[in-house]
Order: C-alpha cells, then structure tokens, then sequence
C-alpha cells in the first residue's frame, strides 16, 4: 500500500508542469487533463489551508478586540448571510457544466454566449436581492433580531449586515469567473487569487485593529477585500487572459437563458437536498436527546469527514474534465479516470476509517476533550459514513460531469427523506448512534446502491455510441438526465 501511494505522488508531481502537452493526439488530451487536475487540486488544498489558517488567526485577534457579544453577533451575521449562499440559484454551477461540455467541442461562440447569458441573469438577481433588502433595510431592528444588549453592540448591528450584504450580491457576478475558469480547466487561477483574497483580509484585519475602528470597518476587511481579490481576478482573466471571451450584451442568447435557467435549478434542488440529508442529524438530535448529545455527535462526525474533504479537492477539478471528455467522445478516458480515482479513495480512506474505529476516542479526546468521547458504537458508524461519503463523492463528481443531475435530484431527496424519518425513529430506541445509522442505510439504499446500478450501465451506453457525435445540450436542447 505504501508503495502505491508513493507511486501515485511520484505521478503528480510529474504532472506538475508548466507547459502543456500536446493536445493534437488522444494521449496528449489525456495527460493534460490530468496536468489541469493535479494543479486544480494542488492550488485547491492550499487555498483551503490558508484560508483556515488565516480564519483561526482572525478569531483569535478578533475576539480579543472585540468582545464575546459583538464577536458573536458577527459570527451570527455571517451564518445568515452565508444561507444566501443558494440565492444565485445553482446558476454558476449550471455556467460550469456548460462550459465544460463547449470547450470540448472548441465552441469560443457558444462560450462567450454562455458567460453573457450567466452573467446577465446573475446581474438580475443581484438586482431584485438589492432592491428587495434595500426596500426591508431600515425597517427591521437589527439588534432586536440579533438579540444584543450593548449599545455599541446594537449600533453596529445594521451597518455590520449592511457590509456583508453588499460583499455578498458583489460576489454573485464576480465569483462567476472562479466556475468559469473552473469549466475551462483553469481553477488554479481562481484558487491562486482565492489564496491571496484570505492573506489579504487578514491583513486587513491587522490595519483594522490597529487603527481601532468599529465591527463595520472589520467585516469590511475580512468580507470585503477577498471580494477586491476576485475583482482582480475578473479583470486579468477577461482582460488579458482570455479577451475573445470578454461578455457583451450582443452575446445574451434567450434560448441559452433558459437552458442555464433549467440546470441551475436542478442544481438548487440538488444542494437543497443535499443539506437537509446531511445536517439533519443534529437538529433530530436536541429535539430527541437533548442539545448536549449533539456536542459529541458533531465532533465525531467531523472527524470522519476528513477523507472526503481532502478528496473532494481532486474530484471537483475532475468534474469539468469529465465534460469535456464526454464532449469530445473520449469514454474510456472517463471510464479510466473514474475508476483509478475511486481504487486511489478507498487507499486512503480505508485506513482512516480503520484509525478511526480503533483510536478514533483517543484522538477526539486530545482534540476536543474528554466531554465529547463518543462511544464504541458511534465510532464504528462514522468510521463507515467516512468511507461511503468518499465513495459518494467520486461517483457526484462524475454524475455532474456527465450532466446527470435529475437523477441526482430525485436520489438526494429520497435519501433526505429516508434519513429523517429512520433518524428520528433510531436516536428514539437507540440513542444518539442511531443518528447516524439512520444515514448510513438511507445514503446506502436511496443514492449509493441507484448510482452503482445506474453509472455503469450509463458508461457502457456511452462506449457503445463513442463514434457518434455529442452535441452540447446548450447548442441542441438535449438533456442527459434521465
């Protein structure tokens, strides 16, 4: 096992090149999309890093500087704010599809009419989000829904929501270019500029405190200055980098509008789905058991979420790679990839989840202490989950490349479904372990086991129509879902 590890590192690194591959024959096509996958995941996991080395820095000055309630009211703010997250709906990663299946027909038109079109539509619902919060603003207490008690506390409250508003709608057109870029397989300039957004709010922090201003100037740094960074980033890539894609009224295509329209909402349904299946557990747990049961739930959970993490920085850059060698009928490039990436998974992830299940009370009780020590039967379910959330996560990324969402869609609702009602059912007889049990035999029966019957059936449809042409959905109007 260690050999194959040390097998798969010495073959990234060698991916790890500045220049290109020849794209003119099928193997070149096949290393590149590799070399955009290494560097993808490699500039993913850094930003991710710096990111929450950057937040745990600015917790610890924050707090300090702030107090215990404003410091709270503004880890409350951001909660709300970050549930808009879902208001963009699903269309960035609809634009990301789409791209990925152009480019690999090498349709620059039909690109430059997605981006015009996304960005339009993202245009609008910034829009209507603005007029609709500016209409609410000076209306609703903001102390009062925050429930703050000091006055500097009560003062800042309403420009505080204010700033990480305006960051936020700034977002939904800017951050627009990171799918794009993604879609191209280019995500590492989006994550190199993503890297330097968290050093610089940091930074922005820094001045902050120094200079001794209020929690509005402070939300503006750390919210606002990575909001500057994608700016920029938006500026070079259509600037210089990539100026024939440069978006222009001229190129917003009704038809195209529809199509993104169609998928985003898939997408939303998706993540909506998603959600509710995956962070029901603890609300079920305090209803049933109490809030306290759910402390070492959740630690425990979060630890077995390890694995999918770390792992989802290569399956995400694997997504549009998929479309477009789906575009460009190259199936056994799909089939190849998805099937190593998955045999790679389980060589990591077996041995946390063994780890997990044998130490796994050791380990959470020097990381959070001995309060939260789950028991025997906890750890061998989220030894588990930790195992089928990667498994999961290999098959989602190739789903969405193949643009399967509908049946997606309807799985995760299912499972959603499932999960509450045997949780519910479960943590009653059995306690809080039957939390996630309950998720174990829903995620098992209503998603893994339809997406193992369904993938390589879909796969062997696609080999044997690999000589026919594929024409983009955006272009044609076919969906694949089915």
């Amino acid at each position: 096992m260690g050999s194959l590890l040390q097998k798969k590192a010495r073959e990234t690194v060698g991916l790890l090149r500045l220049t290109a591959f020849d794209t003119t024959t099928d193997a070149g096509r096949s290393q590149e999309r590799h070399r955009h996958i290494a560097w993808t995941s490699v500039t993913a996991a850094t930003a991710k890093v710096t990111m929450a080395v950057t937040m745990l820095i600015s917790v610890r000055l924050t707090l300090g500087y702030l107090g215990t309630e404003r410091f709270g009211m503004w880890m409350a703010i951001t909660a709300v704010i970050a549930m808009l997250g879902f208001a963009d709906l699903g269309l960035s990663n609809g634009v990301l599809n789409a791209v990925a299946h152009a480019s690999g027909r090498d349709a620059e038109r039909e690109i430059r009419r997605i981006i015009s079109s996304a960005l339009f539509m993202l245009c609008l619902v910034g829009t209507v989000l603005l007029l609709v919060f500016a209409a609410g603003y000076s209306h609703i207490p903001w102390a009062s829904v925050f429930n703050v008690g000091s006055a500097t506390a009560a003062r800042e409250a309403g420009p505080v929501v204010l700033v990480l508003v305006m960051c936020f709608l700034a977002t939904l057109p800017l951050g627009l270019t990171q799918k794009i870029q993604l879609g191209l397989q280019r995500g590492y300039w989006a994550n190199l500029w993503e890297t330097l957004g968290s050093i610089g709010g940091l930074l922005g922090i820094l001045v902050a405190i120094r200079l001794e201003v209020g929690l509005p100037w402070i939300a503006l740094a750390m919210a606002g200055i990575p909001v500057v960074f994608r700016g920029i980033n938006t500026l070079v890539f259509f600037g210089f980098q990539k100026t024939a894609l440069r978006p222009r009224p001229g190129n917003i295509n009704a038809g195209i509008v529809r199509k993104l329209l169609h998928t985003g909402l898939l997408f939303f349904f998706l993540q909506i789905a998603v959600i509710v299946g995956f962070q029901s557990d603890n609300i079920i747990i305090a209803r049933i058991l109490g809030a306290e049961a759910v402390a070492g739930y959740d630690v425990a959970l979060k630890l077995a979420t390890l694995p999918a993490m770390f792992i989802g920085f290569v399956v995400i850059a694997q997504w549009p790679a998929y479309g477009e060698a789906l575009t460009r009928g190259d199936t056994d490039w799909i089939r190849h990839t998805f099937t190593r990436t998955l045999r790679a998974s389980m060589v990591v992830t077996i041995p946390f989840a063994v780890i997990l299940l044998l130490w796994g009370d050791r380990i959470i009780r020097l990381w959070a202490g001995p309060d939260v020590i789950p028991s025997t039967g906890l750890l061998a379910g989220v030894a588990a989950w930790s195992l089928l959330l990667v498994i999961g996560s290999v098959m989602s990324s190739l789903l969405n490349g193949l643009h399967v969402v509908r049946f997606q869609v309807i799985c995760a609702i299912l499972m959603a479904t499932g999960n509450i009602l045997l949780s519910i059912y479960l943590v009653g007889v059995i306690g809080v372990e039957g939390a996630i049990y309950g998720t174990l035999a829903a995620y098992t029966v209503l998603s893994l086991i339809p997406y193992c019957y369904y993938i390589p059936r879909y796969l062997n449809r696609l080999t044997a129509h690999k000589n026919e042409p594929s024409n983009s959905q955006y272009a044609t109007g076919n969906d694949r879902s089915p």
